[in-house]
């Protein structure tokens, strides 16, 4: 039997967060801390959102951020996004947004094919 599409779900959003804490190498891309190993401390933060399902899943939408300043730049949406173009680049940027307004439609086929891609 198939694993229901949660739970798939589920699974790609912990390997994909693992994937993008592991390539920014544990370190806080705002603020440099450092951290020696995998924990609730460095986070994988989305600038869109996980419920927008267009860009849940890419690497361009995602870093790694400790919790202070994950917080930080989630209650200042302004300043997030000031940090985050300069972080990516003007065109990355805007590509990032043009992916975010397009709409996702993801089959549990193409949800397995990320979870193996990460």
């Amino acid at each position: 039997m198939s694993k229901p599409r949660s739970a798939v779900e589920k699974n790609l959003d912990k390997t994909f967060s693992v994937f993008i804490r592991l390539r920014d190498k544990l370190i806080c891309q705002k603020c440099s801390k450092v951290y020696a190993e995998l924990t609730k401390g460095i986070q994988c933060s989305h600038f869109w959102g996980r419920r927008h399902r267009s860009t849940r899943w890419s690497e361009l939408n995602c870093c790694a951020l400790c919790g202070g300043c994950h917080m930080h730049l989630t209650a200042n949406p302004a300043i997030h996004r000031e940090w985050y173009r300069k972080k990516i680049g003007h065109d990355a940027y805007d590509r990032l947004e043009y992916l975010h307004s397009k709409s996702a439609h993801y089959t549990i086929n193409d949800l397995k094919l990320l979870l193996g891609y990460y």
